[in-house]
């Protein structure tokens, strides 16, 4: 699953167990937690329990191959969010995601600062700025005659952003500006798509200040 994820520009940490996971619940913030449902030391949906007694926010979301009712009724009985069939694609779980973690930008926010919550409202503020830059130099960057430049320009707006777009689940953004730098030429579409959520995470961002 981490070779899926990490492409994608997401912060990942990974557990071998409950009782390792449990442990790193308590030491770190996250946005969304993914438990498979057969774990060595306990099932996932027992772990789910316990998470959820002391984090009842965090979204999860169950992983298994398992697609019985029964199944389904633990998984629901648990507190769990969604759950993603194996074998997955990296679209459908990616998608996944992007609808439970990204949804709250203002939890994402506080996780960064969560013992300073006025700090949130500059963060948001600043990164509203720097998406709000971005989306000015990818139009100045379109603009280019020479596609090799534009493509130096998107891999640096996409550099700049990268931490941002982790932490804040852009990941639709984040797979465009890859299709962008892979192109084989300039696509006015993807280009224009681009812009547009650069110009949403910049306004997303802003409104998550006040």
């Amino acid at each position: 699953m981490a070779l899926t994820l990490e492409p994608a520009g997401l912060i990942l940490r990974c557990a071998n167990n409950a009782s390792d996971a449990l442990t790193l619940i308590e030491q770190e913030a996250f946005n969304l937690i993914m438990v498979d449902l057969q774990l060595p030391d306990m099932s996932g949906d027992e772990l789910a329990r316990k998470i959820l007694e002391t984090h009842p926010a965090i979204p999860i979301i169950a992983v298994t191959a398992q697609s019985s009712a029964r199944t389904h009724e633990r998984i629901r009985e648990a507190g769990i969010k969604a759950v993603i069939l194996k074998p997955f694609t990296e679209d459908g779980l990616l998608e996944l995601i992007h609808e439970h973690a990204g949804s709250n930008l203002k939890d994402s926010l506080t996780a960064i600062h969560p013992q300073h919550p006025e700090r949130v409202f500059q963060l948001a503020l600043t990164m509203a700025r720097e998406f709000h830059v971005a989306s000015d130099d990818l139009r100045r960057a379109t603009r280019l005659d020479n596609w090799e430049a534009c493509v130096r320009e998107i891999r640096s707006i996409r550099h700049k952003l990268t931490t941002a777009m982790a932490q804040f689940l852009f990941t639709e953004l984040r797979t465009t500006l890859d299709q962008l730098v892979n192109a084989s030429d300039f696509d006015s579409d993807l280009a224009g798509r681009a812009i547009t959520l650069l110009d949403e995470a910049a306004l997303e961002l802003r409104q998550s200040s006040h």
